[in-house]
Parts: C-alpha cells; sequence; structure tokens
C-alpha cells in the first residue's frame, strides 16, 4: 500500500492556494518535472482525482406506515452522481424514540443501500419500522466509491416534513418487565472441566411484545436467551471455562421488545443481577508460547509483480488453549493485519498460518517485520516479531525532516529533508500566509546538500533555505510543495513529498 499523507495534505489547499497568481517560474525550472511520479505514486493521485459520489436527490416509499400488528418496511431510493463516480453503496441514517429504563431517548434506523444492476448510480434499501414504533426521521443519507471515499452527503432538518415517515398506530412507550431471573446452579467447579450454566427468565410486555432477551457479566460476552414453549419464559446457557481460580461472576439482564424499548439492569446494578460462585484450579495468568516463527518465501521478491507472504507460527497453551493468533505486517505503508488459521494440531499445541498479499508499492525499506500476536481463552496474550527480507524498488515518499521555526521576522526558513530530492523551487512550492485569503509569500531557494552548494531544481537537495523578499509577518504560514497539483518535489524514484508544514512566526 502507498503511504498516506500524515500531515496537512496538500489537496486541501489546493481550492484556496487557486485564489492567487503564481510568479513566472525561474528559467532553469523545468517544465516537465522530471523525474516523472513513479507507477504507484502516479496510480494513487489519479485514483485520488476520480470523483466521489455525491448523494443528488433521496426519496421513500411508503411515508406512512401502521405497525400496530407488526413491522412495516420502508424502501429508500438514492440517486448519485456524477456519472464517472464509481460507487459501491450508500446508508440512509434515520432516528426516532425509544423507552429505555423509564426514560426517553432517541433511538436510530438504518438503511444500507446497494447498486440497482441496470444503474450503478441509483441505490435502493429498505428500512424496518418496528411494532409500536414511533415517527421515524431521515437525517442523513451518503455514499461511498470503490476506494472508501465517501462524497458530498444530503441532510435534513428535524422540521423537514419530507423527511418524515409518520406511524399512524399508537406508539409502545412501555418497557418489558422483567419477572423473574434465575441462574443454576449458583455455584460450579471447574477444576476437572467446565460446566455449563442455566439461565431463566420471565419477561413480558403489554405493548409490542419481547423481542429480545440477553445476560452478561461484566468483562464477559452476552448471553442471549431464547424463547420457550411458553412465550413469558425465556432460556439460555453459558460455559463456565477452568483455570478461573476462585471468582463470582454477577450476570444482569435486558429485555428488549419490538418498539426497541429496554427494561432491566446491567450486571452493575443490584436489582436484577444473579450470581455464580466459581471454584477452579489456580488461574491462568500464563501467555501462550510462540515457537517456530517464520515467514516465506525468503527473500520476498515484489519488484515486478505483487508477491505473497507466508507467515507461520506454533502455539501452545497447556491450560485454557489458544483464542486467536494474528498478524501485523509493518513497513507496508499502512500495517497489514491477518487472522492466522490454525492448520495442524489443537488449541493446545498446534500450527496456525496466515497468507498476507504484499504490493510492489510496498515502499523503500530492505527489511520489514511481522508481528504476531497469540492470546489464551483467559485474554492471556503473548507478542513476538520475526524480520523478513524484501527486494522492492524504492516507493518510500521523502519527509520534511524539520522546519526552523523563524525567531525575528527576517530570519530564513531553513527546510531539510530525510533524503535528497529535486524541484525545491518554481510556482509550485511555495510559502503561504494563512490568512481568511491565502497570500503568497514572495522570496527565493538557495539549496544545498551538505555543505556544498546545489541546483534546487536538478539538484540533489537536503537542505533548502528560503529567504522572503520581504520581513515576515508575524503569524501562521504554511510551506506548500504542490499548490498546482503536480506533486513535483520528489525523490529520484519519482517518490513525491505529499504534506505541507506549518510555521509560526513570533513577532
Amino acid at each position: 500500500m502507498l503511504l498516506r499523507p500524515l500531515a496537512l495534505t496538500v489537496a486541501a489547499l489546493a481550492t484556496t492556494l487557486a485564489t492567487f497568481a503564481a510568479p513566472p517560474a525561474p528559467a532553469h525550472a523545468r517544465a516537465d518535472i522530471e523525474p516523472p511520479l513513479n507507477d504507484c505514486w502516479a496510480t494513487y493521485y489519479a485514483r485520488a482525482a476520480e470523483p466521489r459520489p455525491d448523494v443528488t436527490s433521496v426519496s421513500f416509499s411508503p411515508r406512512t406506515v401502521d405497525v400496530s400488528a407488526g413491522p412495516a418496511t420502508v424502501e429508500v431510493v438514492v440517486e448519485v452522481g456524477p456519472p464517472e463516480a464509481k460507487v459501491v453503496s450508500a446508508s440512509a441514517s434515520f432516528t426516532t424514540e425509544v423507552t429505555s429504563r423509564g426514560r426517553t431517548k432517541p433511538g436510530f434506523g438504518f438503511a444500507s443501500l446497494s447498486p440497482d444492476p441496470a444503474d450503478s448510480h441509483r441505490l435502493t434499501g429498505t428500512l424496518t419500522v418496528p411494532q409500536g414504533a414511533s415517527d421515524y426521521h431521515l437525517d442523513v443519507v451518503s455514499a461511498v466509491d470503490d476506494q472508501g471515499r465517501p462524497g458530498q452527503e444530503m441532510t435534513f432538518t428535524d422540521d423537514d416534513p419530507a423527511a418524515l415517515v409518520t406511524v399512524t398506530s399508537p406508539p409502545d412507550t412501555a418497557k418489558p418487565v422483567i419477572d423473574s431471573f434465575t441462574v443454576s446452579p449458583a455455584s460450579v467447579d471447574t477444576t476437572r472441566h467446565s460446566q455449563v450454566v442455566t439461565f431463566t427468565a420471565h419477561v413480558h410486555d403489554e405493548g409490542s411484545g419481547v423481542a429480545e432477551v440477553t445476560t452478561e457479566a461484566l468483562g464477559r460476552e452476552p448471553v442471549s436467551l431464547a424463547p420457550t414453549d411458553d412465550p413469558a419464559v425465556w432460556a439460555g446457557t453459558t460455559t463456565i471455562p477452568r483455570f478461573l481460580g476462585r471468582q463470582t461472576w454477577r450476570w444482569g439482564l435486558v429485555a428488549t421488545d419490538r418498539a426497541k424499548n429496554l427494561g432491566g439492569t446491567p450486571a452493575s446494578d443490584d436489582l436484577q443481577h444473579r450470581t455464580v460462585s466459581i471454584s477452579s484450579g489456580p488461574r491462568d495468568r500464563t501467555a501462550p508460547r510462540l515457537s517456530g516463527l517464520s515467514t516465506s518465501p525468503r527473500p520476498l521478491d515484489v519488484r515486478e509483480k505483487d508477491g505473497e507472504l507466508v507467515i507461520r507460527a506454533h502455539v501452545t497453551d497447556a491450560d485454557s488453549g489458544v483464542r486467536q493468533v494474528s498478524a501485523s505486517v509493518g513497513g507496508t505503508g499502512s500495517p497489514r493485519y491477518a487472522p492466522l488459521e490454525l492448520v495442524s494440531g489443537t488449541l493446545h499445541d498446534g500450527v496456525w498460518r496466515a497468507r498476507v498479499a504484499i504490493t510492489t508499492c510496498v515502499g523503500g525499506t530492505d527489511t520489514l517485520r511481522v508481528l504476531v500476536t497469540a492470546e489464551d481463552g483467559l485474554y492471556n496474550r503473548r507478542v513476538a516479531d520475526v524480520p523478513f527480507r524484501v527486494l522492492a524498488h524504492d516507493r518510500l515518499a521523502p519527509e520534511f525532516r524539520s522546519v526552523t521555526r523563524p525567531r525575528t521576522p527576517r530570519q530564513d526558513i531553513v527546510v531539510t529533508f530525510t533524503e535528497p530530492v529535486m524541484n525545491v523551487a518554481g510556482p509550485d512550492v511555495a510559502l503561504i500566509r494563512a490568512t481568511s485569503r491565502a497570500q503568497r509569500v514572495d522570496g527565493a531557494w538557495r539549496c544545498f546538500n551538505g555543505h556544498r552548494r546545489v541546483g534546487c531544481v536538478t539538484g540533489r537537495v537536503l537542505r533548502a533555505v528560503f529567504d522572503p523578499s520581504d520581513r515576515l509577518r508575524p503569524g501562521y504560514y504554511y510551506l506548500v510543495t504542490d499548490s498546482k497539483g503536480r506533486h513535483p518535489v520528489r525523490d529520484r524514484a519519482g517518490n513525491p513529498i505529499t504534506a505541507s508544514r506549518g510555521i509560526q512566526v513570533d513577532p
């Protein structure tokens, strides 16, 4: 993956910078800006320049529903432009009112929309209005393209009647009532093996009816209860594992009706909680053991085409067993994450493997690192890393190493770079005073490699000095390397600087 800008991107300033005219380019500045961007960066900027999907219209029907006997479905249709945008999905967010433990609070509805097979810029989806619900109001609609970028969204005010789904039936504002809640057995011994605990709850709701009942202990996964032959009785089970030592788990119960009203209390509340006393063997405090950590091929060659890195790890855990193993590959622009799968053995002693795609745009470093994390059933973690060598062309963007902060208005601005760069001159490189209307600062550049002066356009510049024509006014400035969208400041491999830098000038 390509490196993403870490500071304010130049593109964000392009509109503002277009308000002033650039001075004529120096005679020695190249119109074609050598060297050209390499394929990775050229593709990245070409994709970044593609139009984003803007929501142009929204409609939904029916606008009036009756949910006294059951839920209703509302179809949502969204139109997106321009035609060149590669839209893949859209979403519509609604708000309503629900009752949570006796208090009215905002509730939410969501419609996920997919492109029409006959017209990718027309997207459709549905909103389900539950039984007993209040009116639903459309708040915001947005779309994203195949790069995950959102376009211009469409928003609606609270008093906009065109955004309202009116519910004609009376709303259900009463929360479910928990009549009883039991946990059996109340104590378990998991010294030799795990034990099953059963939950039983009697719940009723005078309005739309009970839709969901869940119980949860603090710090544990929630357990969903299911209705039994008696619609007022809900039941479920969970397994208490071994190696917990001596503990007491407090279970709370929450019931939700079809109108999304909530009743019950969390495990931290004394009203509805139930406890389970656990007696077990010594608590498992030992993290899994990682051995045999390896990568292949060695080295990984992605100079001409994308490659695949295979990660293998031998993981053992004698007590609670391995819960999951994951890997992070650093140095690939943004870290790449991948879960490892058990390919042989058991959760107590097994071999895990993952395959990670590495592109030709990986960067310019010779050595990358794989960070592997193994977690057992009681969330003890072990982390280990292994380096691997990669053969790749230089795709690492140069960066500003430092930019001096002038302590007097007449002081020059000195910029250093992480590697030699070119094209530190011309109309694309500018010092901009941050005011209500961007103001370009006139001046000239002097460039150096070590103590030797070099040409700012063709030289291998490691340090550049900007001499302003006039005194700098106190305030905030931006050093911009791309006011024309051409990304001129590059290293010899065609990797451009992708960010601007801010500079504060004191009085």
